[in-house]
């Protein structure tokens, strides 16, 4: 999240950096999770095989706010529709421990994208 909110705040290409360090440096961290969450985000795996990682717990709510998050990063304006569906799953779903930073992020990204100037969480 804090890459996706660097790029918006003008800093070039950090979304595309942190994601690739991920990939290359954090494969065995947090249950392989970021990993998975990387290659999903960078086009190397498809929604089938993010959904089939060691680690799944939840990882269905995950892939929805990963294609909210990927559809705002290419510019797609069903952003949010997508932030709103992850945001209709119950809380329990989207979240082990709530509130979380995603929660912050997907309320500043549905604020930004309906118009409103408002600073990252």
């Amino acid at each position: 999240m804090g890459a996706f909110v660097a790029e918006r705040l003008g800093e070039e290409g950090a979304w595309r950096q942190a994601l690739v360090q991920v990939r290359d440096q954090a494969r065995w961290n947090n249950r392989q999770r970021p990993w998975y969450v990387a290659r999903y985000l960078l086009g190397e795996i498809d929604e089938a095989t993010f959904l089939a990682q060691p680690f799944a717990l939840q990882a269905d709510a995950d892939l929805a706010l990963l294609q909210a998050v990927h559809a705002d990063h290419a510019g797609d304006p069903g952003a949010a529709d997508a932030y709103r569906r992850w945001l209709a799953l119950p809380s329990w779903r989207r979240n082990l421990f709530a509130p979380t930073i995603e929660d912050a992020f997907v309320s500043w990204r549905l604020t930004v994208l309906e118009g409103a100037e408002v600073s990252p969480p």
